[in-house]
C-alpha cells in the first residue's frame, strides 16, 4: 500500500495526488485542509478550530484532546476518532507520539503502508503552505533538529526492520529516500 503524509510546511504545494497513486492520505494539522485526507493527525485541540478539513477524515489525537474538541465542537462527534497513545507500536523511538509527522507515519505504517511519501516536511522558519506563521510556535533550529532526529530514528527503525518499507521526504524539488523497496 502507498501512503502520502501531508505536513503544512511550504513544500506541501509540491503534492500532487495524481503522482501516487496513494491508497491512503494522512493530513497533519492544517494540511488536512489542503486535500481530502483519510486520516487527520492533530495532536492538540486548538488545531481543530483552525482547520477546515476536506472530506471526513478519521481524527487522530489523544483521548484527552478529543474530549476538549468535543466540548468546544459538538459537531465533531460525527467524525471517527483514534487515540494514537493506544497504537500497538511499542518498538518506536521514545517521543514518537509527540509530533504529528511521526504519528502520521506510524498510523500509515500500521494501516499497511510500506511506501510512504512525506510532503511539506521542510523544517524551516518559513510560513506554511497557507501563509500561517506565529512566532510563539518557537520554530527554531533547535526544534527542527530535534524533530529531524526523531523522524530519522523512526524512519531507520521502520526501513531497517521491514525490507519492503520505503519512506521518502519530498521537499523543494528534492526527494530523500530511505529504504530498500
Amino acid at each position: 500500500m502507498n501512503a502520502s503524509v501531508l505536513c503544512p510546511g511550504p513544500g506541501l504545494v509540491m503534492y500532487d495526488d495524481t503522482r501516487g497513486p496513494y491508497d491512503l492520505t494522512v493530513g497533519v494539522n492544517r494540511a488536512a485542509g489542503f486535500t481530502d485526507c483519510d486520516l487527520w493527525v492533530m495532536l492538540d485541540a486548538r488545531t481543530f478550530s483552525m482547520t477546515a478539513p476536506r472530506g471526513r477524515p478519521v481524527v487522530i489525537c489523544s483521548a484527552d484532546q478529543w474530549k476538549i474538541v468535543l466540548g468546544a465542537h459538538p459537531e465533531a462527534a460525527a467524525l471517527a476518532h483514534l487515540d494514537h497513545t493506544r497504537f500497538p507500536f511499542s518498538k518506536a523511538p521514545v517521543g514518537w507520539h509527540t509530533k504529528g509527522l511521526t504519528v502520521a507515519i506510524v498510523a500509515a505504517y500500521l494501516r499497511g503502508a510500506r511506501r510512504i511519501d512525506c510532503f511539506g516536511v521542510d523544517w524551516t522558519g518559513l510560513a506554511d503552505w497557507d501563509g500561517y506563521h506565529v512566532a510563539s510556535q518557537k520554530r527554531s533550529a533547535k526544534r527542527w533538529d530535534a524533530e529531524k532526529d526523531l523522524y530519522g530514528d523512526l524512519v531507520d527503525l521502520l526501513v531497517n526492520g521491514d525490507e519492503h518499507c520505503v519512506i521518502r521526504r519530498v521537499s523543494s524539488g528534492k526527494c530523500q529516500v530511505a529504504g530498500k523497496a
